[in-house]
């Protein structure tokens, strides 16, 4: 393991925690067998922003002047409140704005941002007022508020994931909803794609009435212009497949092309976080397992799923960690016609959650496998490629301050080379 020594030089010994630091000298004898490559996260390497506060990063992207926008969620656990922020920065990190959304409710929650076509963003999530709304709101690119709208299908809930710019110079979230499965005397809920103009007015929506109960999380366009969403599905009376990772396919005038559930082989337990496209035409899915029947194991583990454009599944592959367990978060192309999938690791020894990235080859094959090492739990949520080969990455990130015994997180971006490696 290429330096190993070099980039395990955490702050452990200064928790004068010796149980733990004695767990450190095996996972580091365990790892030095292994081809995972270890990064070290110093201060110096990622810049963190709302470390007095519970600031959680939903996304992040990187806009069109080389910086970022980060959106995040600002709860407050004794007030039992969450505010919707937004943080701009230059490519550097530094901050250039910051907008809170104000809904005039005390609880909002966002998922997910793009730019829009005149350099004003869009931010989508769930609005909580008398009931659950998919919201999409608007800032101006200099970080004013442009408004929002929030949209209800019927009289129950209804929630917002993530939004996509289309390539018609719409927008498509996705989420679930409870409205309309109201006459069945049960309360479950059911993926939903909905379609907006740049004013956010509605073109069409569509609930995935599929399986017992299933949600919408992440979506893609293809290179035919039609969209494909990701997320999981229940099945109530299934006990060998209760949970699938659900694809859904539809044109671009919200015609259902196809609806697929897909499972990991000989695992119960199985979730889509991630898609997007390969350069055959066909897809890679991120998914997440939670057990194997063929060794009884119930740890978590990451992998990916190639569907051809017809739904069929062409491959699978899992990438269990050494030890503890992994979840995938989503799946990037990069620049080189490879995939980056990433997420975060926990470790069964430390019980430290630390950020993962591992990029991988068209088959799927291991080109590099990080793991970025620190004394504090982080999550990474979101990834972007640079134009210069290297990745920014956006991170949950334990802040060190905490209430009432609860930790506080905080925003942080974490720099990193073409190779994945932490840039000091």
């Amino acid at each position: 393991m290429d330096k190993l020594v070099n980039y395990l030089e955490i702050n452990i010994f200064n928790q004068k925690n010796y149980q733990k630091v004695l767990l450190w000298f095996i996972l580091i004898a365990v790892l030095s067998c292994i081809k995972t490559n270890v990064n070290k996260v110093r201060n110096s390497s990622i810049t963190m922003y709302g470390e007095a506060a519970d600031l959680i990063p939903a996304s992040m992207i990187m806009t069109r002047d080389g910086g970022y926008l980060l959106t995040c969620n600002e709860q407050k656990l004794t007030e039992k409140t969450s505010h919707i922020k937004l943080i701009k920065t230059d490519p550097q990190g530094n901050v250039e704005w910051n907008y809170q959304f104000k809904s005039g409710n005390n609880y909002d929650l966002t998922y997910g941002v793009v730019q829009k076509q005149d350099g004003s963003y869009f931010f989508s999530g769930v609005r909580y007022a008398d009931k659950k709304y998919i919201l999409c709101g608007g800032t101006t690119s200099n970080g004013d508020s442009a408004g929002y709208n929030a949209y209800s299908l019927g009289v129950y809930d209804d929630e917002g994931r993530y939004i996509m710019k289309t390539s018609d110079g719409n927008y498509l979230l996705t989420g679930k909803t409870w409205s309309f499965r109201t006459g069945l005397g049960y309360y479950l809920p059911e993926g939903y794609l909905l379609k907006i103009d740049a004013n956010g007015k509605k073109i069409w929506g569509r609930n995935i009435n599929s399986y017992n109960t299933n949600i919408l999380a992440r979506s893609y366009e293809d290179k035919s212009g039609n969209y494909l969403g990701c997320g999981q599905s229940f099945q109530l009376y299934d006990t060998s497949h209760y949970f699938g990772a659900l694809i859904t396919k539809y044109s671009s005038s919200g015609t259902r092309i196809w609806v697929k559930e897909f499972h990991f082989k000989k695992h119960t337990y199985t979730m889509a976080t991630g898609i997007c496209g390969t350069a055959d035409g066909a897809y890679m899915v991120a998914a997440d397992t939670t057990d194997d029947q063929s060794t009884g194991t119930k740890s978590p583990v990451a992998g990916i799923m190639k569907i051809a454009p017809d739904g069929t599944k062409l491959w699978e592959k899992l990438y269990p960690p050494v030890e503890g367990y992994n979840f995938a978060e989503n799946i990037l192309p990069t620049q080189d016609g490879n995939f980056i999938l990433f997420g975060k690791t926990q470790s069964s020894l430390t019980q430290i959650v630390y950020p993962m990235a591992i990029k991988l080859g068209p088959s799927g094959e291991i080109i590099w496998n990080k793991v970025y090492f620190g004394s504090r739990d982080a999550d990474m949520v979101s990834l972007v490629q640079r134009p210069d080969g290297g990745y920014t990455a956006a991170l949950s990130y334990e802040s060190g301050y905490y209430l009432e015994g609860s930790k506080y997180h905080c925003a942080a971006l974490l720099w990193l080379d073409a190779n994945g490696n932490v840039l000091k």
